[in-house]
């Protein structure tokens, strides 16, 4: 048999680190940049926002071409910050929770460390719309979890900034899933389940 375990969630490790309120219509992204996590293609959609808002990315791009390659998006927008290096946790913890919603449009996206992070600092994400997404709005929220069918557009970014607001105003996500203690007890249930069966195991083998 499977059993899956989820992730722990990050509260408790950020707590350490300065926080900064939320600001309005500031979006950010964050995290290793690799061609499928979408980077290049957000930056390019953000360039046709009409609207007022701002984007930061943080990350430590590869190739170094990819990094290159942003910069030249970047440069015809002042909207957009551009950090690409890797972030130390004290520096995350104030650009995740100075941004009103962060944007995750990898192309591919299954189990996302970045969307836990964010969520443990209490900031709604924006990711495309799949199973493991879906499954991760049931368990933290809906509000939380603004998700978007096909492909990253301008419209999608300004209804997901304005959605953000209103999950900013609700409180916190659902993280209770994902606490520590109760990660302990499911690894221990797991493991003595294991026993038990290596045990009868060997037993039917005498």
């Amino acid at each position: 048999p499977i059993e899956t375990i989820l992730h722990g969630h990050g509260r408790e490790w950020f707590a350490q680190f300065d926080q900064s309120p939320a600001t309005a219509g500031k979006l950010a992204y964050f995290g290793l940049i690799r061609d499928y996590k979408g980077v290049a293609g957000l930056i390019e959609v953000f360039t046709r926002v009409a609207s007022p808002l701002r984007l930061s990315v943080a990350g430590n791009p590869a190739p170094r071409s990819l990094g290159d390659e942003l910069t030249r998006l970047a440069q015809t927008d002042d909207r957009i910050e551009l950090q690409l290096a890797h972030i130390p946790d004290s520096d995350l913890a104030q650009l995740i929770t100075s941004s009103s919603l962060i944007v995750l449009p990898y192309r591919e996206m299954h189990n996302s460390g970045a969307a836990i992070t964010a969520l443990s600092l209490g900031r709604p994400v924006l990711v495309p719309s799949n199973e493991s997404t879906d499954s991760l709005a049931a368990e933290v929220g809906e509000q939380w979890v603004i998700r978007y069918e096909s492909d990253l557009s301008p419209e999608v970014i300004v209804d997901a900034i304005e959605r953000a607001s209103k999950a900013l105003a609700s409180g916190e996500p659902d993280l209770s899933l994902r606490d520590w203690d109760l990660a302990g007890d499911q690894h221990t249930a797991v493991f003595a389940e294991a026993k038990l069966r290596a045990d009868i195991g060997l037993r039917r083998g005498k």
